[in-house]
C-alpha cells in the first residue's frame, strides 16, 4: 500500500538528504543480521493483511519487533517504536478488536495502520540509507546525537507524527466530522493512558517524557519561552481534544484539493512551531 503522503504530492517539507546506514544511536552496535531484519520488518510492501484489522496486527507485530531489538541495544531510535507500541497495540487494538461501542472497527483499524506506515517507511529508510520523509529526519538525526536528551527525541518523533502523520491518514481513510465518534474515542484511550507511555519510556530508555508530553497538550511551561499569558492564546496551550479536532480539520483540509494547499503550508508550519518550541524548551528547563 503507498504511503498517504504520496496521495499529495504538493506535501513537502524540508528537503530529504542521503544518510549513511548507521549500526548505532547511542547505544550498542547493531550486528548485521539484525539490521537486515530490522529492514525486512519494516518493508510495507510485504504486509499480507486482508483489511484494517488484520494489517494493524500485523504492523502491529513487526513493530514491536523492531522494538525488542533496538531497545536490547539502547538504540535511541527505538524510543517512539516504544511510545507506538504502548499507545497503539497495547491501547487501541483491543478496543478494535473487541468493537466495543464502535462504529466502523475496519476504518478504525486502517487509519492507525496508516500511521503506523508512515513510520515504519521512516525506520525502513534509515536502516537501508534512502532519504527519510522529511517530518521523521529530524528524529532519526537527533537518536544518534547523544547530547540531546532521549525525551527530547522522543517528542521530535511524537510531533512527527501527530503533526503530519495524523492529518494525512485521517484525509486518506475518509475519517472526517460525520464519522469522527471513533477517532476521537480511541484518540482519548491513548490519553488516558499517558501514565503508561511515560513511565515506561523513562523505565526502559530513562527519558521522563512527562513534561514535554504535557506541554505538547496543554501548553505547561510555554509562557517560560513566550512572555506571561501570551502562550495561553497559541495552538499548543490546547488540550488533547483540540489537538485531535486540529488533526481532523487538517485531514478534511488535505482531503479536499480547493484547500489541499493551504493545509499543506498549515501542517508544514505547525509541525515547525512546535519543533521549535520543544528544542527551546528542552534548552530552558534542562530536560
Amino acid at each position: 500500500m503507498a504511503c498517504a503522503a504520496a496521495l499529495w504530492p504538493g506535501f513537502a517539507g524540508p528537503a530529504a538528504a542521503e544518510s549513511p546506514v548507521s549500526a548505532t544511536a547511542c547505544g550498542t552496535p547493531l550486528d548485521a543480521a539484525e539490521i537486515a531484519t530490522i529492514t525486512e520488518l519494516s518493508d510495507m510492501d510485504t504486509i499480507a493483511g486482508a483489511d484494517g484489522v488484520q494489517r494493524l496486527v500485523e504492523v502491529g507485530e513487526r513493530n514491536a519487533q523492531i522494538m525488542e531489538i533496538l531497545v536490547a541495544h539502547g538504540d535511541r531510535r527505538g524510543l517512539f517504536a516504544l511510545m507506538n507500541d504502548t499507545a497503539d497495540r497495547a491501547t487501541v487494538l483491543p478496543m478494535i478488536r473487541s468493537g466495543a461501542g464502535l462504529t466502523d472497527p475496519q476504518r478504525d483499524a486502517q487509519f492507525f495502520f496508516e500511521g503506523y506506515e508512515a513510520w515504519l517507511r521512516a525506520v525502513h529508510a534509515e536502516f537501508t540509507g534512502v532519504p527519510i520523509a522529511w517530518q521523521w529526519a529530524p528524529y532519526f538525526g537527533l537518536a544518534g546525537n547523544c547530547a540531546e536528551s532521549g525525551a527530547y527525541v522522543a517528542m521530535v518523533g511524537y510531533n512527527a507524527h501527530m503533526s503530519v502523520d495524523i492529518p494525512q491518514a485521517l484525509a486518506s481513510t475518509g475519517i472526517g466530522p460525520d464519522n469522527s465518534a471513533d477517532y476521537f474515542k480511541l484518540m482519548d484511550a491513548i490519553a488516558v493512558n499517558n501514565p503508561t507511555l511515560v513511565s515506561r519510556t523513562k523505565q526502559t530508555y530513562n527519558a521522563d517524557v512527562g513534561p514535554l508530553w504535557r506541554f505538547y497538550f496543554f501548553g505547561e511551561g510555554l509562557d517560560r519561552i513566550t512572555g506571561e499569558g501570551v502562550g495561553s492564546t497559541m495552538l499548543l496551550r490546547s488540550a488533547l481534544a483540540s489537538v485531535n479536532a486540529t488533526n481532523l480539520a487538517n485531514g478534511v483540509g488535505l482531503a479536499n484539493p480547493a484547500t489541499r494547499g493551504i493545509t499543506t503550508t498549515a501542517i508544514n508550519a505547525t509541525w515547525g512551531a512546535i519543533d521549535g518550541v520543544l528544542a527551546t524548551l528542552t534548552k530552558v528547563n534542562g530536560l
